[in-house]
């Protein structure tokens, strides 16, 4: 438990303007309506007279007097978060134990889980508390980009001594690269710290590290190309080709003219008409949701976006998939086939088989040719842009915050895609929320995930179609419930909604989203916006039995469900951004929300 001393009778406030705390003068506005209130040696807070229950003024001393601590050896520095995807640099800490890298036969990596069931929850969540605000203004003069309140430590056992990690509660304060000292950010998780204590929460760290807020964009792709009319139904192979070309959900899409910038694409809507008479007849439009910075620039102050069908110059045109994905795609193939011909060439060296056994072999490795090059020549055939156009934006808000129901403040990035009717195979009123999840392989990682997560409802399945690859998503996660999951969703007392998504670029991944909302700070164009965000960390495991990002750079607009296919939310971003583009967290806006704020903007919308 961190320390977090009884109040004693420290420091005097002479007036005017100076506190005295163990013959330390610190300089406050003068106020004879104060009195101090030390919860350790150097630091603590001054209340009013009249009502001590509400915090005036948090004061602290130098922090180099305040722990004496020492600045992180380069080591500690470098290694600290070792195991998260980014391996972020660590500032500062409030728990001032020496650090040493773990390890047995390999290092140990640390990871980051859900909070579960911890009173801060409700503390932090309420928007309008003492707790949140004092925080807040503790970084006033960091250039922060994020805070999570995640369980962070050790992800397994060490093999050597036996030795169990804990995984306590810690106040994450991510912030740009080299903008922040050692000692500037001692003095703000130590205020951090004494402000959670003094909300009595005893047992919770805060920490610092560099770790950057992004968008999940793709990098700008080099080549063009282009794609052919998209379809649906069966998805013959190789799946994860004909999955871009098709009409499901969660893949690559992008702005024609910026046709290497790549989001995803996260939902169908249908904005209602003025009839009821059957499908066709609800439906005035049938719309795709998706990120605003997918389809515009991203971190640009621009007007709303209205589509005019007579302002040809403005129209915003949108394509699928991008550039990258078309690239990545071929590539793929080529090596699919270059793969064939090699195995090819070591059964004709197998010394100890027939001919006969020979050939058997061969034609079995060979059977998937016929379908790549098929899947080749589609690819190879796409030049011209305009082949790949699948709608245009319809509307996108400019980027402004709107509020929420707790008077929390949340960022508007989202845009709706009017669908054209030529380019999909089914009737656009026949369309539903069918999400791409790759082969059996990949649906299976999600039962695996769930195993791991004691305390789910024992039987844990997607109803995966295996004709599409796709699972079909109804219905939404209620907001209220995302702040206080269900108990089949708990894990081990850990309140948590078991998560899937495909992106983009990570594909299908599985993830834990914490009842804990975290906040997003972003600058744009001179105004900073803070965003409620829900968090989610990786839960699935790679080949390699370490835990996987749940997103990368080009899931943005990934729709977010969980194991009953309820929609969640749209991706945004993550923070934390390793070289390959994977994150150590990853957020999403809410969907009751983000429905909500597109009705208050004058389209009646319903999932599809």
């Amino acid at each position: 438990m961190l320390p977090c001393a009884a109040a004693l009778p420290l420091a005097s406030y002479d007036s005017p303007g100076l506190l005295t705390l163990r013959d330390t003068a610190i300089p406050v506005p003068p106020n004879p309506q104060l009195f101090y209130w030390p919860t350790d040696k150097y630091c603590g807070y001054l209340r009013s007279k009249s009502s001590p229950a509400g915090v005036r003024r948090f004061v602290m001393a130098d922090p180099a007097l305040l722990s004496g601590q020492a600045p992180p050896s380069p080591e500690e520095r470098d290694e600290y978060y070792y195991g998260l995807p980014s391996k972020p640099k660590l500032v500062a800490r409030s728990g001032g134990g020496i650090w040493r890298r773990q390890q047995d036969q390999l290092p140990i990596g640390k990871v980051f889980s859900p909070v579960g069931s911890h009173a801060i929850g409700k503390a932090w969540n309420d928007s309008t508390s003492s707790l949140r605000r004092l925080v807040l203004e503790a970084l006033e003069d960091i250039d922060w980009s994020v805070i999570d309140i995640l369980r962070l430590g050790y992800e397994r056992q060490n093999q050597l001594t036996g030795e169990e990690y804990n995984h306590p509660v810690t106040l994450l304060i991510s912030i740009q690269k080299d903008s922040t000292t050692w000692g500037q950010g001692l003095w703000v998780v130590m205020q951090c710290h004494d402000i959670l204590c003094f909300h009595d929460f005893l047992d919770i760290y805060c920490e610092m590290k560099e770790s950057r807020f992004s968008r999940c964009m793709s990098p700008v792709a080099e080549e063009r190309v282009t794609i052919p009319r998209l379809v649906g139904g069966h998805i013959n192979p190789p799946v994860k080709v004909r999955g871009q070309l098709s009409e499901y959900l969660g893949v690559s899409i992008a702005a024609f003219d910026e046709p290497g910038r790549e989001g995803t694409k996260c939902l169908y809507l249908g904005i209602k008409g003025s009839s009821d008479s059957g499908d066709a007849g609800k439906w005035d439009k049938i719309v795709a949701l998706t990120c605003r910075h997918v389809v515009f620039k991203e971190y640009a102050i621009e007007p709303e976006f209205i589509y005019r069908q007579d302002d040809v110059q403005s129209q915003r045109t949108i394509i699928q998939p991008g550039d990258g994905t078309v690239a990545e795609l071929e590539k793929d193939i080529r090596d699919g086939l270059k793969g064939i011909e090699n195995v090819v060439k070591i059964i004709q060296s197998y010394k100890n088989k027939t001919d006969d056994e020979k050939r058997r072999q061969i034609e079995i490795h060979q059977g998937s040719i016929p379908a790549l090059k098929l899947a080749q020549r589609d690819l190879a055939a796409l030049k011209d842009l305009a082949t790949r156009i699948f709608g245009h934006v319809l509307y996108a808000p400019e980027f402004s915050v709107g509020m929420t129901v707790r008077h929390g403040t949340r960022l508007r990035d989202w845009a709706l895609i009017e669908l054209h009717t030529g380019k999909h195979n089914t009737p656009l009123h026949k369309l539903s929320n069918d999400v791409l999840i790759g082969d059996e392989a990949a649906a299976r990682s999600w039962v695996t995930a769930a195993r791991e997560v004691e305390g789910l409802a024992a039987e844990v399945s997607v109803a995966f179609d295996q004709d599409s690859h796709t699972a079909w998503l109804e219905g939404t996660i209620p907001e209220e419930e995302m702040r206080k999951p269900q108990e089949e969703s708990r894990s081990l007392g850990d309140e948590a909604i078991m998560v899937a998504k495909h992106g983009r670029s990570s594909g299908f991944t599985v993830g834990l989203a914490t009842r804990i909302m975290s906040l997003v700070r972003e600058p744009m164009d001179g105004i900073t916006f803070i965003s409620e965000e829900w968090c989610i960390v990786g839960q699935g495991r790679g080949s390699d039995g370490r835990r996987r990002a749940f997103s990368e750079e080009g899931d943005s607009g990934s729709c977010v469900w969980d194991i009953k296919r309820r929609v969640g939310g749209m991706l945004t971003g993550g923070s934390g951004r390793k070289s390959n583009g994977a994150f150590d967290t990853s957020y999403a806006t809410p969907i009751e929300w983000l429905l909500d704020d597109i009705k208050a903007h004058g389209y009646d919308v319903e999932l599809l």
